[in-house]
């Protein structure tokens, strides 16, 4: 059990930070915050946990002079859905992130969390805090959402892909959005000793090394930022890749453990890269990993800052599995007894190592049997670092922070997970009782999910979890299941067949081809409809903002459109903040619309989109080359995508968006880069914020190229349309009011603007709309919907608008 410290200086701030909707605790009173997640670390391969072959000095420390936890969970069993959890405070069933999963259209990194789902690093950013992360990210490719400098980081250096941190010695490092270049020869982390090699020869695994070894680096990039920033208050996350595969370290760490173990060199036949000595090899990394936690827990104490830091170290889950990769978990015994390895929601497979250390606060030597997890973290860290009021509802996560003060606190009420990886699971723990189900997820081409079966086991009597009482305790499986069936949101991008259902089977299915989001076309929805479409969209009223010039070296285009009323469902109004736009030579535009025409067939007035929603499309180059699915990217669960045309082929992306009076900005940045096949492509992503200032990402468009330059002529329109299935709207008089067009942070200056608007006689028109220039805004009202006529469409109205002052663009690094 823990030992009880009473200490009147935390309990002060401990009061003050759960206070805190006034001012957090001033700066110098908040304590810096040093995280540490090793990367399929075992809970038995610390000393301090029981380990016998390892030495991990350090680390042991650290557990002595602070608080060891018995009973913490990862955040799940594999890495990326593990830090989504911790940096969300939410657990797998109600996470973003579900699984291990590549970006999309082969770019570097994982599936992007949206924007402003991170909540840790943006919370304590909010508190004042300066943010830096230093090893594997894992939730976003560079550019995208999520990217860590647009959650919340100041700074970046390390792996942002898993895949590429399975080689030690990689070609190349981020520091922040540039890509460092290394001293290191291009090889594979996945291959086998050629054919002929010598297996006991050390010059036979020489080409799997080489100048630069990546931990290194990036810890010596995390020193930097503690001296740096040793007069503010700091968060360093240093998520290490150590000791994942493959087995990589340099000679003068492997010579400590030469000639220690037992050996059989590893050849590659179970992935990942060969070893001479792979026993050696682990041990060898995880002493490294402790030595370099020891130079920063060095330099924490050369800087003076030691009883103001809080230092936590953990593991993301638990030891590798069946000698993947030249491992052997059993020989060191890492998940000291426990069932399963990664990817397993056995003990061993999530129950992981936690140290948490505040030297002078947290009594040391002290120990902890509360069951904690990874979405803990976030209240706890908030709480403690006196940013109560950046904590968000609708978490999972449940502070400790009693448990760390030695004040009694009530037990967790559940821990929750789940994964639709390794055939798909769940457990649920509540006290020593725990669920566990496997085989939930079979692949698409088994037709049938296979039926639900649910373990049972008590940890405190079976804490090895060898004995399934299921059986013998109906009541308490019952219990526990209906918190397995509570805790389950389903997900679009992680299904799990036998809880989904064959909505599950489709999605999952869709899933893996890239097309979870697909739809039917406008001319399939408008055949279901009973009508056809027009040649031409329904303009109502159109402006141009033409410039002087056009911007080179594009970054982002916004705008502010206000709305002096709500939109209801039944208004077929649709408002395009970029009517037209051409990025070098590329015509896309984006728009707001209150609702989509088309419903599913000629009685049935259910719409085949939702009716509320944004929307960012663009064409083809040549308006006949196909665009395609692989051209978008989707913003979150809900969206909806479409590879179709009015006009030629087009992409486009769109999400449901509640419409309240009140001006929102439209925006399209610059994201990410890549390089596919010899071809250099661009992502441009598109966000909405509301009027309460939340934004509302839509999604990303791919164009060909990686120079842009915006062109000199930007358009907004807005439409009321009828056909035969939608009737006459009803629609009462609306102004809708578009700001000065801003591109790259600032507004361009103007050559002309002008509007085009269907009817002379102005708002006295039963078919109005009319266009007026309000300083340097543009204010249209339009009435009720119209019959459009070709020859009265476009009335060319010139808009005085004043001369704008222009400053200087912004410069792109690396541009």
């Amino acid at each position: 059990m823990m030992k009880p410290v009473l200490n009147l200086g935390l309990l002060a701030l401990a009061a003050a930070a759960v206070g805190a909707a006034a001012p957090a605790a001033a700066a110098e009173t908040r304590p810096n915050i040093i995280f540490m997640i090793a990367d399929d670390l075992g809970y038995g391969d610390l000393g301090c946990y029981g380990q016998k072959k390892i030495r991990t000095p350090n680390l042991d420390r650290l557990a002595a002079e602070g608080m060891r936890f018995t009973a913490h969970y990862s955040g799940h069993n594999v890495c990326a859905p593990s830090r989504c959890v911790l940096m969300t405070g939410k657990h797998p069933g109600h996470a973003y992130i579900r699984d291990n999963r590549g970006g999309l259209n082969g770019a570097e990194g994982q599936e992007p969390v949206p924007a402003g789902e991170l909540r840790l690093p943006l919370g304590l950013k909010a508190a004042g805090y300066t943010l830096g992360g230093f090893g594997k990210w894992g939730l976003g490719p560079v550019g995208s959402s999520g990217d860590p400098l647009r959650q919340g980081f100041d700074r970046f250096y390390g792996f942002n892909c898993q895949a590429v941190a399975h080689n030690y010695y990689p070609t190349h490092l981020w520091d922040n959005d540039q890509r460092v270049e290394l001293r290191n020869p291009k090889f594979a982390a996945h291959q086998k000793l050629p054919a002929g090699a010598d297996p006991n020869d050390p010059a036979s695994y020489a080409p799997f090394r080489g100048q630069d070894y990546a931990p290194d680096l990036i810890t010596e990039q995390a020193l930097c930022f503690l001296r740096e920033h040793r007069n503010q208050p700091f968060f360093l996350y240093y998520p290490t890749t150590v000791p994942h595969l493959a087995l990589q370290v340099p000679e003068d760490s492997l010579a400590e453990y030469a000639g220690k173990f037992p050996e059989e060199p590893y050849a590659g036949g179970r992935g990942y890269l060969p070893h001479r000595t792979p026993r050696a090899a682990y041990a060898a990394m995880v002493t490294r990993l402790d030595r370099e936690v020891g130079r920063i827990m060095a330099l924490v104490r050369e800087l003076d800052l030691d009883e103001r830091t809080i230092f936590v170290f953990t593991s993301d889950n638990g030891p590798l599995y069946n000698r993947l990769g030249g491992t052997d978990a059993d020989f060191f015994d890492s998940a000291a007894g426990l069932r399963g390895r990664k990817g397993s929601y056995y003990e061993g497979g999530f129950r992981v190592p936690c140290i948490v250390r505040w030297k002078g606060r947290i009594t040391p030597g002290a120990t902890s049997d509360r069951v904690t997890g990874f979405e803990d973290w976030l209240p706890t860290l908030l709480e403690l670092a006196g940013a109560a009021n950046q904590i968000p509802t609708g978490i999972d996560g449940i502070s400790f922070v009693p448990t760390l003060l030695g004040r009694a606190q009530p037990p967790r009420p559940f821990l929750y997970r789940e994964s639709p990886g390794y055939g798909g699971q769940q457990c649920v723990r509540v006290g020593a009782w725990k669920a566990v189900r496997q085989n939930l997820n079979p692949p698409p081409r088994q037709k049938r999910a296979p039926a639900i079966e649910t373990e049972l086991y008590n940890l405190e009597t079976d804490p090895f979890e060898t004995n399934n009482v299921a059986a013998q305790h109906p009541d308490v499986l019952a219990r526990l299941e209906k918190l397995l069936e509570e805790q389950h949101q389903p997900s679009k991008l992680f299904p799990i067949r036998a809880l989904d259902g064959a909505a599950g089977r489709d999605d999952q299915a869709a899933a893996a081809t890239g097309e979870s989001c697909a739809q039917p076309s406008p001319e399939e929805m408008a055949k279901a409809a009973g009508v056809s479409l027009p040649r031409l969209p329904w303009h109502l009223a159109n402006i141009w903002w033409e410039f002087e010039t056009p911007t080179p070296n594009f970054e982002s285009l916004e705008i502010d459109v206000t709305i002096d009323r709500d939109v209801p469902d039944t208004y077929n109004l649709y408002i395009a903040p970029v009517g037209l736009g051409r990025l070098s030579g590329k015509d896309f535009y984006g728009g707001l619309q209150s609702n989509i025409n088309g419903w599913r067939q000629g009685q049935d007035r259910t719409r085949v989109h939702p009716g509320k929603g944004a929307i960012f499309s663009r064409w083809s180059s040549d308006k006949k080359t196909p665009i395609g699915l692989d051209h978008v990217r989707v913003a979150g669960e809900d969206c909806l995508v479409e590879s179709a045309g009015y006009e030629g082929e087009f992409a486009s992306v769109r999400r449901p968006l509640a419409w309240t009076r009140g001006t929102y900005t439209y925006r399209i940045s610059r994201d990410q880069t890549e390089v596919c096949d010899g071809q250099t492509n661009t992502w441009f992503a598109c966000s909405v914020k509301d009027p309460a200032g939340v934004l509302h990402p839509i999604g990303s468009l791919r164009f060909e190229g990686g120079s842009f330059e915006f062109w000199a002529r930007h358009s907004a329109f807005v439409e009321v349309y009828s056909t035969a299935k939608i009737p006459r709207s009803g629609i009462p008089k609306v102004n809708i009011t578009f700001g000065y067009p801003r591109v790259n942070g600032r507004p361009p200056p103007l050559k002309r603007a002008h509007a085009f608007y269907p009817n002379k006689t102005g708002p006295a028109a039963p078919d109005c709309a009319w266009a007026k220039a309000e300083g340097d805004c543009v204010r249209v009202e339009v009435g009720p919907i119209f019959q459009r006529e070709e020859a009265r469409r476009r009335h060319d109205l010139p808009l005085e608008l004043p001369k704008v002052a222009v400053a200087e663009p912004p410069t792109r690094s690396g541009s």
